[in-house]
C-alpha cells in the first residue's frame, strides 16, 4: 500500500515555463529536409514538455545535425565507404569517403545535443537527480546514489 511521502522529503517540481502556441512550428531558416525532421519530432517533444520556447535554437542545431547525418548516410549508400584515387607515385589507393567523417561528426553532435535537450533516458535521469539534490531532497531508490550532476555527466559540454 502506498503511504505518500512518509520521510517528508522535498518534492522536486520542474520549473514551469509558458509554452507559446507556435513553439512546435519549424523556424523559417531550416531547409525543407530540416523542417520535415522538425515537424516529425517537435510536436511530441512539446507534448512531453521537453521542447520549450527557450530551447528552440538548440533544437534547431540538433535538427541541422540530424539533417547532415541523414544526408551523409544517403550519399554514402550510393557512393560507398571508400573510393579509389591515384597519383604519379601510387597507381591505385583506396581512401575513406569524406562523407563518412561528416556522418560520424554529425552523429556525435546529434547525440551530444540530444543529451543537452534531455532527450535520452540517461540525461533525463541525471537532470532529475541533480534537481532533487539541489532541492535538498534525496534521489529515489531507482537512481544510483552517486549519479553525477548533468555537467559532470557530460550533458552541458564535453570534458577536456
Amino acid at each position: 500500500m502506498l503511504k505518500g511521502n512518509p520521510s517528508r522529503r522535498p518534492v522536486v517540481v520542474a520549473p514551469t515555463e509558458t509554452l507559446a502556441p507556435d513553439v512546435a512550428k519549424a523556424p523559417k531558416h531550416l531547409s525543407a529536409a530540416g523542417r520535415n525532421i522538425w515537424d516529425r519530432l517537435a510536436p511530441d517533444l512539446v507534448r512531453a514538455k521537453i521542447l520549450r520556447v527557450t530551447d528552440r535554437e538548440l533544437f534547431a542545431l540538433l535538427v541541422d545535425a540530424l539533417e547532415d547525418f541523414y544526408s551523409a548516410t544517403k550519399l554514402l549508400k550510393k557512393q560507398g565507404l571508400s573510393y579509389v584515387s591515384s597519383s604519379p607515385h601510387t597507381p591505385e589507393m583506396r581512401r575513406l569517403n569524406p562523407l563518412y567523417l561528416i556522418k560520424d561528426r554529425s552523429r556525435r553532435e546529434a547525440i551530444r545535443l540530444m543529451n543537452m535537450c534531455g532527450m535520452s533516458p540517461v540525461s533525463r535521469t541525471a537532470v532529475f537527480a541533480h534537481l532533487a539534490r539541489e532541492a535538498g531532497g534525496q534521489v529515489h531508490d531507482a537512481l544510483p546514489a552517486n549519479a553525477a550532476p548533468p555537467e559532470e555527466a557530460g550533458l552541458y559540454g564535453q570534458r577536456h
